[in-house]
């Protein structure tokens, strides 16, 4: 498991407090990491994992203290929870991330043509 805040470049209040979990035949990519890249293409690159799909849930929440204090927010204030499934062969699961987002600190469009 990794755990840490992200940031967009340039600002100094991070966006996101988020959890990383991965199968433990993949950890080894937790060495490779560097700000700019993506875990998931680490995993595709080292273990030759084809991403056939991400799930997505976005939900309303409340920020618990510990994460509030680390997102610089008051504990109890409004956030998005934003759970990630990246699903490779089988439909398994080999990646599992979870953010907490500060209300203001983002935004998801979506377009769906018909």
């Amino acid at each position: 498991m990794l755990e840490g805040l992200r940031y967009v470049a340039g600002s100094a209040e991070p966006v996101a407090w988020t959890q990383v979990f991965l199968l433990p035949r993949y950890a080894d990519v937790f060495d490779e990491i560097r700000d700019e890249v993506l875990i998931y293409a680490l995993i595709e690159r080292r273990h030759g994992i084809v991403t056939r799909k991400v799930r997505q849930t976005i939900t309303a929440t409340t920020i618990d203290a510990p994460i509030a204090a680390l997102l610089k927010v008051e504990p109890g204030s409004c956030g998005l929870s934003v759970l990630r499934e990246y699903v490779g062969e089988g439909d398994e699961p080999y990646e599992v991330t979870w953010s907490v987002h500060p209300a203001g600190r983002y935004s998801y469009s979506m377009e769906v043509v018909l």
